[in-house]
């Protein structure tokens, strides 16, 4: 990555690894040919991962046939496109598509339309059904459809219909805004009930399809990918789920591979230790395991939290499993503070804990830190911290595991480790300034349009008052028997009570103002000298000198002045 600080989000995508993370995870096979169409923003992992690779931009007029053919917003996804992308691929060839979701949720939430630069617009056309259907007429034989998380941009997760998320949708996504200040709102707190009504293939941010040309041809195994791109390149991998039920860990650049092994040994040293850790391989460079058709312990509890069943005593009860197995670490000499959550299944029928994932073990350290973690972990969760138990809860867990004494020193370690390790805040720090920067301007936007509103509700509160004010004036007139009145002075409260007088019949004969305000429909005086013809009243309608001002209309001419206070008070 450049050493300059890129001016926008789209420079520092332009530059970062984090860009490969759509498709890094995909087996191409080795010695493959791959066409490439994205603005060579994948040229580099892909010449990492296919023996010959070609970029181009609009047609490709060569007449090689290619193994693969990666497209990544293209533009319009019409017939004819994929037909072209269709006649580029040999008889065995796959089309890799990745674009965004015209009706992504983030749309919804006021992201501009990139298309129309607007908020609030779709484009139709571009739907996963219809996408679908128009590869089936450009000839494509069969397709599996992926969901990037967050996006194709920024991915971190990819699903599929394999692989759904379960409503407790990891935050593992870059929530992220693109020089767009328009969003209204985070629409993160609105996957679970998304997911929950099935609509998340319909709201996701974006589709990746692989399209084979051939019926007779597999699509991909994979079924679903967690992609690490953004940390360290030791610390880089990718792990997929695939559908002869096993899982598999790549690291994604060779200086992860040391690390890789050091997980293999991580997971050899806790079954010796009595830990029901997951069996792992570790051959030709990955480690492979077996799918595991459980939950999390960590999406476990969310359902439990979601449904109102998680009380103390089932915390408890899950807590002490987690103590009872970091515990048997205690005379190892090391830390394994992954033993959290979100890093093991957890089986209801006999409520056993199956540790997975088993990166990092921390020599020297206090073993009791990987128990700070996973109680720490209620605290920093996006469902937990909703929750209004969770300190309560936090706190019971402390004095249950005799913490208290420790917990600050032991929390911040626990803090360190993942910050540096699991979520490489320098790698995402761009990111989040930007994203930061316009989350602030858009606070700035609400903040004013809040003014503006209180505001407008305090004109309209104004003008209510006056209408009243002025209908009272009304009555007084009428019941005075009063038909021909002179306004004086032409500002809101003058406006009004031409208004009022007009709707009960009252003659307005003149109105008289030295500012010489716009008055339409009678006639208008600088002075009280000037006036046509004589009314049966003055009203003098300012707030400001109100009396001072009849007192010198009254010395002028003879005609009744009367100020709005008095007409009311008679």
């Amino acid at each position: 990555m450049s050493h300059l600080e890129p001016t926008s989000l789209y420079d520092f995508h332009k530059t970062t690894p984090m860009r490969n993370g759509v498709l890094n995870w995909y087996p191409f096979a080795e010695d493959s040919s791959a066409l490439e169409q994205s603005g060579e923003a994948l040229s580099g992992m892909l010449q990492n991962r296919c023996g010959r690779v070609i970029s181009f931009a609009g047609e490709y007029a060569g007449s090689e046939k290619f193994d693969y053919v990666v497209a990544v917003d293209s533009g319009e996804i019409t017939v004819d496109l994929l037909s072209k992308y269709y006649s580029y691929l040999n008889e065995r060839g796959r089309l890799l598509l990745a674009f965004a979701n015209p009706y992504g949720l983030q749309y919804f939430s006021g992201k501009r339309n990139p298309r129309t630069g607007a908020e609030y617009t779709f484009w139709a056309g571009e739907s996963r059904k219809e996408v679908g259907i128009r590869l089936k007429q450009a000839g494509f034989a069969a397709q599996k459809w992926y969901y990037p998380f967050t996006d194709h941009y920024f991915t971190r997760e990819i699903y599929s219909e394999s692989c759904l998320p379960n409503e407790f949708l990891n935050h593992r996504g870059h929530e992220y805004i693109a020089d767009d200040y328009t969003k209204q709102f985070d629409e993160r707190g609105l996957w679970q009930e998304v997911i929950r009504g099935g609509a998340f293939p319909f709201l996701c941010n974006s589709y990746l399809v692989e399209a084979c040309v051939s019926s007779s041809d597999e699509s991909c195994e994979v079924d679903y990918a967690a992609i690490t791109v953004y940390r360290e390149r030791e610390k880089a991998f990718v792990t997929t789920v695939r559908n002869d039920q096993t899982a598999e860990k790549i690291a994604i650049y060779s200086e992860g591979k040391e690390q890789l092994a050091q997980t293999f040994e991580n997971h050899k040293a806790l079954c010796s230790f009595g830990v029901n850790v997951l069996p792992v391989e570790l051959s030709d460079g990955k480690l492979t395991m077996a799918r595991i058709a459980l939950p999390t312990l960590w999406d476990w509890m969310t359902r439990k939290l979601s449904e109102h069943t998680l009380d103390e005593k089932i915390l408890f009860y899950l807590f002490d499993k987690i103590n009872d197995e970091i515990t048997k670490t205690a005379n190892s000499g090391k830390c394994f503070w992954e033993m959290v959550p979100a890093n093991c299944f957890y089986d209801e029928r006999n409520g056993k804990l199956i540790f997975f994932d088993q990166e990092y073990a921390w020599a020297g350290v206090d073993y009791r830190m990987a128990l700070v973690r996973a109680i720490h972990a209620l605290l920093y969760s996006f469902a937990f911290k909703n929750c209004d138990k969770t300190e309560e809860w936090v706190a019971a867990l402390k004095q249950r595991y005799d913490l208290e004494k420790d917990w600050d020193q032991l929390a911040g370690m626990a803090d360190k480790q993942t910050i540096e390790f699991v979520f490489n805040k320098e790698a995402t720090k761009p990111v989040e300034r930007f994203t930061d920067r316009a989350w602030l301007r858009m606070q700035e936007q609400a903040e004013r349009a809040a003014e503006r509103a209180a505001e407008r509700a305090a004109e309209r509160a104004a003008e209510r008052a006056r209408y009243n004010k002025m209908c009272v004036v009304a009555v007084a007139l009428r019941s005075r028997q009063i038909k021909r009145s002179a306004i004086y002075g032409y500002g809101a409260r003058g406006q009004m009570l031409r208004l009022v007088l007009e709707l009960n019949d009252t003659d307005v004969t003149c109105v008289i103002d030295k500012s010489m305000p716009i008055v339409r429909g009678i006639p208008l005086v600088a002075s009280v000298e000037e006036m046509s013809e004589t009314p049966d009243v003055i009203i003098v309608t300012p707030l400001k000198g109100a009396n001072e001002i009849a007192d010198e209309i009254k010395s002028i001419i003879s005609c009744p002045v009367m100020t709005i206070d008095e007409v009311i008070n008679g």
